[in-house]
């Protein structure tokens, strides 16, 4: 389309997916969507349109502005409010004994009466904080290790101890649509050293009261103010600095993997020079407003740690299907709150990490970075790390049932629909099913507490190494179910397999009370709606006191 004179692309969706693409094929053309995630009103779309009209693109104002006739309700004005009425505990913390915040991730102080430790506590979720969608790998929205710092530099200002000494990354963060986690941030007692031990947790915020709690980070937190050291940017560009093309930068961080939103590509203008690397970075327009309620913006610091990518020094070697992610914070201290632009300066240290020193556009000191070491992480263990969508999804598991006696008879009141020796097309089966579940239930003079049981064979998968052997029967249970949930306590289904000790069990299996049983070998087992958790994928979480192989320092 650009080869036949097009200079305008409008990609019309709810969330932008090809403008960046799109800019980065085309980059002097005029780009934009028109809505946003959690953006789909008019004002978005007004937003959109102003971003074609300051570039010079003729819009018809018309069509927004022109007066429209609006259609009357059709029955009298009835004079009734219906808004909720908000009460104070809905936003008061302090009605529970908490005490607020103005943080975006942390919202609470919880006060601690019996030892000398702060806990924060916060609600997260991709609907609460749609901006942390934009930082993805491989599909997977990760918190960006960035925003694990600011949660640990947060907790350390309660506790008077604003300085991260160190910080480990035990396990990402992930983040799926339509779930929320609680977060809590931990600072408890000094050590003998005076340094006082920070941890970062999460919980799915639909889990059970009495569910773990997952570990993400933990490391220590000093009293001592770092000196703000190493700050060159008198002159900036520096001097003998070489300009770095950065036309196609996130479109080769998306085909590696890093897959950066539009809040994460914060990258503006980087230079290198003797091995270092120096770069402007900004938060988005939209964004900026939000950087004084942080100590640092994570979208800010994690676009600091993207200049890791620019340095030909940096290590980036690492096995197929993994990908390196943060590992080891060293020496992180804050001069300055609220930043929204910075000039950064990268270098490579000995240990193949990074050092990094944040200025403002005056060359002020903000923050500094001693040393940031990352680790490769497998990609399917992203995939399947256990998150709160593994708290709040479910599946059914077929368990065991020891059944309170053993009976010898069939139950008085049960009348038997023998399928298992019966053979047929789908179509065929469940009709003649149908029609005699029908004539059962309908028969008013049926006595109270009778059932129908309908038996199969290989209806159900109940033990793992058995699939399937019955589509025909397996539509059937899928009948009876429905039909279940209308006639409670009617009907019984119950699948059987070849072996003589499972129709000795029959009699067994109709006593149990259960409206659903499958008889394997002569024991029964029914259905139970079980959390799904981790499909088996080992965890690599690592030893903070055992060896660690540093093999690359590219970040995210």
């Amino acid at each position: 389309l650009a080869d036949e004179g097009h200079s305008t692309f409008i990609e019309v969706s709810t969330h932008p997916v090809l403008t960046h693409s799109i800019q980065d094929a085309t980059p002097d053309a005029t780009v934009t969507g028109t809505l946003r995630r959690d953006e789909g009103g008019y004002r978005r779309l007004l937003a959109s349109l102003a971003t074609l009209h300051t570039h010079g693109r003729p819009l018809d104002w018309r069509v927004p502005h022109t007066p429209t006739r609006a259609d009357l309700p059709t029955y009298p004005f009835q004079h009734q409010r219906y808004w909720l009425e908000q009460t104070s505990s809905a936003t008061d913390v302090s009605t529970v004994g908490l005490t607020a915040t103005d943080h975006p991730l942390l919202g609470a102080i919880v006060p601690v009466a019996t030892e000398d430790s702060v806990i924060l506590t916060g609600r997260l979720s991709l609907r609460t904080h749609p901006w942390l969608a934009d930082h993805a790998v491989f599909g997977t929205v990760l918190l960006p290790g960035a925003a694990l710092v600011e949660l640990a530099i947060r907790a350390g200002d309660e506790a008077r101890a604003g300085t991260l000494d160190e910080l480990v990354i035990h396990a990402p963060l992930t983040l799926h649509d339509h779930n929320a986690l609680y977060l809590q941030a931990t600072v408890d007692a000094p050590d003998e050293t005076g340094r006082r031990p920070v941890a970062i947790h999460s919980r799915a915020a639909d889990a059970d009261s009495q569910a773990a709690w997952t570990l993400h980070a933990s490391g220590h937190l000093a009293v001592e103010p770092v000196e703000a050291e190493g700050f060159a940017f008198a002159q900036w560009p520096p001097a003998g600095a070489i300009p770095v093309d950065l036309d196609r930068f996130y479109s080769r961080q998306f085909e590696a993997g890093y897959e950066y939103g539009p809040t994460f590509q914060g990258l503006r203008r980087a230079w290198s020079r003797d091995g270092e690397v120096f770069a402007e970075i900004a938060l988005p327009e939209e964004e900026s407003g939000t950087a004084q309620l942080f100590g640092l913006h994570p979208a800010l610091l994690d676009a600091a740690l993207q200049t890791t990518h620019l340095s030909p020094a940096a290590r980036t070697d690492h096995a197929q299907g993994e990908i390196p992610l943060p590992f080891a914070w060293n020496g992180v201290s804050l001069h300055a709150t609220g930043a929204a632009a910075l000039r950064v300066r990268t270098t490579v240290t000995e240990n193949g990490g990074v050092s990094l020193r944040l200025a403002d556009q005056a060359g002020q000191p903000v923050a500094s970075v001693a040393e940031l070491v990352s680790r490769p992480i497998a990609v399917e263990q992203l995939r399947t790390a256990r998150s709160s969508v593994g708290e709040s999804l479910f599946r059914v598991e077929w368990v065991p049932l020891t059944p309170r006696e053993t009976a010898v008879e069939i139950p008085e009141g049960v009348e038997l629909l023998n399928l298992t020796g019966v053979s047929g097309d789908v179509r065929d089966l469940t009709g003649r099913v149908l029609r005699v579940v029908q004539e059962y239930l309908a028969d008013e003079d049926r006595p109270d507490g009778a059932r129908l049981a309908v038996l199969t064979r290989g209806a159900v998968a109940a033990v793992s190494s058995v699939e399937v052997t019955s589509p025909a029967a397996a539509a059937v249970w899928g009948l009876i179910r429905s039909a279940q949930a209308e006639h409670p306590g009617c009907l019984v289904l119950v699948d059987l397999d070849d072996e003589s000790s499972s129709r000795a069990a029959l009699a067994t299996a109709l006593s149990a009370g259960e409206p659903q049983v499958a008889v394997r070998s002569g024991g029964l087992t029914v259905p139970r709606v079980v959390r799904v958790g981790s499909p088996g994928v080992g965890s690599r979480r690592l030893d903070p006191e055992g060896t660690v192989l540093i093999s690359g320092a590219g970040m995210i």
